[in-house]
């Protein structure tokens, strides 16, 4: 789960980066449920709600792994 975690990591920093907004991230159900079982730093649980470095974070069937639901500033 480190690894999964350091990935997501690295990919909003680069989204970041390119002047995308991370609204949401979307997780295969199992790998959702193993991050929020396991005691992580950086997954927080409170109030039926589940952040991941400070982004909000919910299970989908349909993603594989997870993806990135972002919106682009307005210029």
């Amino acid at each position: 789960m480190e690894i999964l975690l350091n990935r997501i990591h690295e990919g909003i920093e680069y989204l970041t980066s390119q002047g995308k907004q991370i609204n949401l991230i979307k997780m295969n159900p199992d790998i959702f449920d193993s991050l929020t079982q396991d005691e992580l730093p950086n997954v927080k649980i409170c109030n039926d709600a589940t952040t991941v470095f400070g982004v909000s974070m919910e299970a989908d069937e349909n993603v594989e792994k997870y993806e990135f639901i972002i919106s682009r500033p307005l210029n």
